[in-house]
C-alpha cells in the first residue's frame, strides 16, 4: 500500500508539475499580450489624434483664407442682381477658390453660402435652390429650413454633410 501511494503521489507530481508550470506561462503570455495591446491601442489613438488635430489645423487655415479674400468679402455683402464689377468679384472668387482648392488638397470639397446672393460657392458657384435640390444631402430640412438654418449664426462652425447619390452616378 505504501509503494502505491508513493507510485501515486510521485505520478501526481510529475503531470502536476508541468500543468501547473503551462498554466503560469500562459497567464504570463496572456498578460504581456495585454499590455502590448494596451499599448499599441494607446499608440494608435495618438497617432489618430494626431492626424484630427491636423485636419482640423488645416480646416481652420483654410477657413481664414477664405474668410480674408477680398472677393468673397466684398460677395458676402452684395445682393442679387449683381452688377459688372460684383460678376467680376464672383468669377474671381470662383477662381480663387480653385487655386486655394488646389493648394490645400487635404480639403475635399468645402461650399461657401452666400446670404444675399442666394448662391453657394465652391470652385463654381451654383444657385442655393439648386444646390439644395442636386447636391446637400439634408433631408430632414426642406429647402425653407435648410435656408433659415445657413442664416443662422455659424461662428467657427463647419458643417459637414454627404453628397446626394444621383440617379446613374457612379459614385
Amino acid at each position: 500500500k505504501r509503494v502505491f501511494t508513493f507510485w501515486l503521489i510521485s505520478y501526481i507530481i510529475i503531470f502536476l508539475a508541468p500543468t501547473l508550470s503551462l498554466i503560469y506561462s500562459n497567464s504570463q503570455f496572456l498578460n504581456i499580450l495585454k499590455n502590448e495591446i494596451d499599448h499599441t491601442n494607446t499608440y494608435t489613438l495618438a497617432q489618430m489624434q494626431d492626424v484630427l488635430d491636423e485636419h482640423l489645423y488645416a480646416a481652420e487655415k483654410f477657413s481664414q483664407q477664405i474668410a480674408s479674400n477680398q472677393n468673397i468679402i466684398s460677395l458676402a455683402n452684395s445682393v442679387k442682381p449683381l452688377m459688372g464689377f460684383q460678376q467680376y468679384n464672383l468669377y474671381s472668387a470662383t477662381h480663387d477658390l480653385k487655386l486655394l482648392t488646389i493648394t490645400n488638397n487635404s480639403m475635399g470639397d468645402f461650399y461657401i453660402y452666400l446670404k444675399g446672393l442666394e448662391t453657394v460657392l465652391n470652385n463654381a458657384h451654383i444657385d442655393s435652390k439648386l444646390f439644395y435640390e442636386r447636391i446637400s444631402s439634408y433631408k430632414e430640412f426642406d429647402y425653407e429650413q435648410w435656408i433659415d438654418f445657413l442664416n443662422e449664426y455659424h461662428g467657427g462652425d463647419y458643417l459637414i454633410f454627404n453628397h446626394r447619390k444621383n440617379a446613374g452616378s457612379n459614385h
